[in-house]
């Protein structure tokens, strides 16, 4: 007796598959330039005015206190307006305190809201002051 077609016969291998072609560069398009930033312009300085509140200090200097959103303008004393912005301190509700680079302000100090302190970085000073 004879077993034939029981063996697998392997089937023929697929001819190698061609090389695939080399990927397409295509061009990157072109940054696009930034929008210019916008021109930092500092606000002019507040103009005294029956608005502001006047102050009388110890050493005999006077200053007048304009408020403008989160900052405040104190003019009148030496060197021109100074722009303070609102700082953090503060021990009672109607206690502020504002600061510059060059200057504090704290305001409603102790029992007095009338009462107000300058702290001046340089030369270092400490001038007490009370609203008008």
């Amino acid at each position: 007796m004879l077993l034939a077609g029981c063996a697998a016969v392997p089937a023929p291998s697929a001819p190698p598959a061609a090389p695939s072609p080399p990927p397409v560069l295509v061009p990157w398009p072109a940054p696009v330039p930034a929008a210019p930033e916008p021109a930092v312009t500092t606000p002019p300085p507040a103009r005294a005015s029956a608005n502001g509140r006047a102050y009388a200090c110890q050493d005999g200097s006077t200053f007048r206190v304009l408020e403008q959103n989160d900052f405040i303008v104190i003019e009148g004393l030496p060197g021109g307006p100074h722009r303070l912005a609102r700082d953090a301190g503060g021990f009672t509700p109607q206690h502020s305190v504002w600061s510059s680079a060059q200057l504090r302000a704290e305001f409603g100090l102790g029992n007095d809201p009338k009462a107000a302190a300058l702290i001046h970085t340089l030369p270092p000073a400490t001038v007490r002051c009370a609203a008008g």
